[in-house]
């Protein structure tokens, strides 16, 4: 999103920080990542949210806090990843297939996605997990995910040219 919203001298900028902070200590994974920080082994860590309330679900005394940046004037706003579910036309359990996402779009399965993953549901009629601050609480990123999608192997690239992977 650094990418998108600042471009590419910004964006060199902020991974080489995070690169110079980061030391040796570089994790591959969100769970990694949150738990690392919950250890104490890291100070700040970048994950998607759900990592850090499903932790604390499991650990409610562990010192980790998520923190939604970019918020201010001028700030990019949050990114809003999206879950998604399709069918290929190859796909050779068609009636499965359909009949999962089904459940998934049902209002039990928005529950379920809703409680057990703390993520927010597309559904409006179902409520976020009450641990997540409402979605309103907070400013999301205009910028369309295609473009972030778009913008995936130049990223990598850049990430790897720094040596953050």
């Amino acid at each position: 999103m650094v990418l998108a919203a600042k471009g590419e001298k910004t964006t060199d900028a902020f991974l080489q920080g995070i690169r110079d902070n980061a030391g040796n200590e570089v994790y591959g994974k969100d769970r990694q990542i949150v738990d690392a920080v919950a250890k104490g082994k890291v100070a700040v860590g970048i994950v998607n949210h759900d990592y850090i309330f499903r932790h604390l679900a499991e650990d409610p005394k562990a010192p980790i806090a998520p923190l939604i940046t970019d918020q201010g004037e001028g700030g990019m706003g949050a990114i809003m990843n999206v879950a998604g579910i399709g069918l290929t036309a190859h796909a050779k359990h068609v009636s499965a297939a359909n009949q999962l996402i089904t459940f998934l779009m049902s209002s039990a399965g928005q529950e379920m996605f809703a409680s057990i993953n703390k993520e927010y549901p597309v559904n409006p009629l179902i409520k976020a997990d009450p641990v997540l601050p409402p979605s309103s609480s907070f400013r999301a990123s205009t910028i369309p995910l295609t473009q972030l999608a778009e913008l995936r192997e130049p990223i990598i690239k850049t990430i790897e040219r720094l040596g953050l992977r």
